[in-house]
């Protein structure tokens, strides 16, 4: 299968800032210490890519195509530990986003389309579609699916299966009212229709036109996984509480416990040049934690991501393997711009201007990596670079004149001093970084503007629920920032009419949903570059929430697992986590 030519450049710049960094931040008792300056380094990354790579189709006639994981040296056989974050609080892959989630579940599941790992540049290539055909208009897509794969439990996979996949992931009140669905938000309300026009083929027709890339980074999206129908309409399309439905994949389902999920190889796989092990079990630990390190750096596990920094520096230094991915993911303060105060973007510009973004990035440095960014991955086009960014207040340490129009700003929307203002959410996910986060943010707006605020600390996917219906006036977070699909699946670009919309961080601006539209449609590279700048001007304006540095997952593995790239990789995280390229030369 052929790939098309994609170019990318990177360059390191090591450069010395200096910061203004709060060193002590307790959360009950909210103070913010006075600190010398200190000096600490930031690293710039400039990246240059021309397009989303997208495999080009086998011509009509040819033996159908699978990816090949297996190289020479491969071995079959084995047992491997693989530590992710978790537990999970449902486990529904369709209503999810959440690591804990797709960590250990993403081996049972294969797409329509997928990454491939093994590619620098990880073009979406076929899954269980083999090949496909795009109409000149290119509103309508036609998918062949494989014949003679089978289900977990034994049934064999049609296009029905498919097409009910994918209506839970685009249609979901197909099966019920008010089912939500993560993928309904990321295809943007592009489909019209999911038909099977028999039982091998299905066909994709557009509601709104979109470029090529968007619509195959989607389907490649690793939360799109394909279930049965069967189940699907038994349960409604709500699988929250089903730990066992079947999936196609690599793995199939042996037990799970609080602590982990065993897999076992599924012996009637479809593709023999993928998943080598016997047994897979995935082990839960609080991403970036000191147990996460303790079980990565000790040996109770053989590979894990979301890794902290000091542990991926230790298995390098120990000559074991170590890998970074680049998701496209802003961490941010997100606020609520459905919810009084923060649907004023008065006062989420004075917000913006009063927490020290620079510093939160400094604060986490033990716990995540993170360089510091703007509304836009570093080093992409319209991404601003650390010397404009010191000249923009919100994006730069706040200095006098920068409170002081942050204070001005709460009086102009009715909040002297915060006067008047309700007391403020802010909720977090169970994380290392965002236990460090929300208090500094807490301390912050209280020291610097007044404000009065209240913080809780929810499971992983509890904590998703509360973001996704707005339970929040300020939130940390995690934004795609650039809209380039099956990478952050556009999370920054939401539009007022989006099914299934985030409610707290919705944008509802006509003028800007026109924009968006055009960057989504538009397949020429230079006039989606000028279409971001716009995007950006939008944003600079109403300060939707606080961007503040970009994350690459960090993952390690000793010397006797095999099969992961040799390279960092950029593409969205959570299509990585088939898992079904890892071998191993020696077996638990």
């Amino acid at each position: 299968m052929e790939v098309e030519k994609i170019v990318e450049v990177e360059k390191e710049v090591v450069k010395e800032v200096i910061k203004e960094v709060p060193v002590e931040v307790i959360k009950e008792v909210v103070v913010i210490k006075e600190v010398p300056k200190v000096i600490v380094e930031e690293k710039v990354v400039v990246r240059e890519i021309e397009k989303v790579v997208v495999a080009t189709p086998l011509p009509a006639g040819a033996a159908p195509w699978s990816i090949n994981l297996r190289a020479t040296e491969t071995k079959f056989g084995g047992h491997l530990i693989h530590g992710t974050h978790g537990p999970m609080s449902h486990f529904d892959l369709f209503q999810s986003g959440s690591i804990a989630n797709i960590g250990p579940q993403g081996p049972m599941y294969d797409s329509m389309l997928r990454v491939n790992p093994h590619h620098p540049m990880t073009p979406v290539v076929g899954d269980l579609a083999h090949r496909w055909e795009i109409s000149s208009d290119g509103m309508n897509y036609t998918f062949s699916i494989r014949e003679g794969v089978k289900f977990h439990d034994g049934t064999d996979l049609t296009s029905a299966d498919v097409v009910a996949s994918l209506n839970r992931v685009i249609f979901p009140e197909v099966f019920q009212k008010g089912l939500f669905s993560r993928g309904a938000s990321t295809f943007r309300g592009a489909v019209k229709e999911i038909t099977a026009t028999d039982k091998f083929t299905v066909q994709f027709d557009l509601a709104l036109p979109r470029n090529v890339s968007f619509i195959m980074g989607n389907l490649a999206n690793g939360f799109n996984i394909i279930t049965t129908k069967k189940v699907l309409d038994a349960n409604g399309g709500d699988l929250k509480k089903l730990d066992t439905y079947p999936g196609t994949g690599p793995y199939k389902h042996l037990s799970r416990d609080s602590e982990k999920w065993v897999q076992n190889k599924f012996a009637d796989y479809w593709n023999p040049n993928a998943g080598f092990l016997d047994k897979l079990t995935n082990v839960w630990f609080i991403a970036y934690s000191a147990p996460m390190a303790a079980a990565m750096e000790g040996g109770a596990v053989d590979f894990a991501d979301y890794i902290p920094p000091g542990a991926y520096n230790t298995m390098l230094a120990r000559g074991h393997g170590g890998m970074e991915v680049y998701s496209g993911f802003i961490t941010s303060i997100g606020f609520n711009n459905g919810r009084a105060p923060t649907d004023d973007k008065r006062v989420r510009k004075a917000f913006a201007l009063a927490i020290d973004a620079p510093a939160l990035n400094v604060m986490t440095a033990d716990i995540q990596p993170r360089t510091r960014a703007g509304w836009f991955d570093v080093g992409t086009p319209g991404a601003r670079s650390l010397t404009e960014m010191d000249l923009i207040p919100g994006f730069r340490s706040p200095t006098d004149e920068d409170l002081a129009m942050a204070k001005q700003l709460l009086t102009d929307a009715g909040y002297p001093g915060c006067k008047g203002m309700p007391v403020l959410e802010i909720p977090t996910r169970d994380l290392p970084d965002a236990r460090v986060l929300v208090p500094a943010v807490q301390a912050m707006l209280k020291q610097r503007l007044g404000c009065e605020s209240k913080t809780s600390i929810h499971q992983t996917s509890a904590g998703a629920e509360i973001f996704r219906e707005g339970r929040f006036h300020i939130i940390p977070t995690t934004m795609g920032s650039h809209g380039v699909p099956g990478s952050a699946g556009g999370a920054a670009l939401r539009k007022c009419d989006e099914p299934n919309n985030v409610a707290g961080l919705r944008i509802c601006n006509r003028d800007f949903d026109k924009v968006v539209d055009a960057f989504l449609t538009e397949a020429d590279p230079d006039k989606a570059d000028a279409l971001k700048l716009q995007i950006r001007t939008f944003w600079d304006e109403d300060w939707p929430w606080l961007p503040h540095g970009e994350t690459p997952i960090q993952y390690g593995w000793y010397k006797w697992v095999k099969g992961f790239p040799s390279f960092s990789v950029s593409t969205y995280e959570k299509n990585l986590h088939k898992l079904d390229w890892v071998w191993t030369t020696q077996s638990r």
